[in-house]
């Protein structure tokens, strides 16, 4: 069975800007795909712009699932996906080079 993972491997954060403090400003994600027993990834970054003072969430506070969330509105989600299918058929079904017969 096909699963997509999503994962937050660091964040990037600003001591302090204006009244907020630990402000996120990258966050450094990975996107996995896991399909009897083959696996791809994709490494990637997102910039976030400057939070709004009413959406602010306090570093403490903040959750893997908050900022998943923040990466999935942000991205293309379906050619990501797509790309890691396409990674992970390759990884499966891999080819090869070969030189054209008639060179031989």
């Amino acid at each position: 069975m096909m699963n997509i993972i999503y994962k937050i491997n660091k964040l990037e954060v600003i001591p302090s800007q204006n009244q907020f403090i630990n402000i996120v400003k990258t966050v450094h994600y990975s996107v996995i795909i896991k399909d009897n027993g083959y696996s791809a990834e994709i490494i990637d970054y997102l910039k976030l712009s400057e939070p709004e003072p009413f959406q602010f969430i306090a570093y403490d506070n903040l959750t893997e699932a908050t900022v998943i969330g923040w990466v999935k509105s942000n991205i293309d989600i379906s050619r990501i996906e797509n790309a890691l299918k396409q990674k992970l058929e390759s990884i499966k079904n891999p080819t090869e080079l070969k030189d054209p017969p008639w060179n031989n």
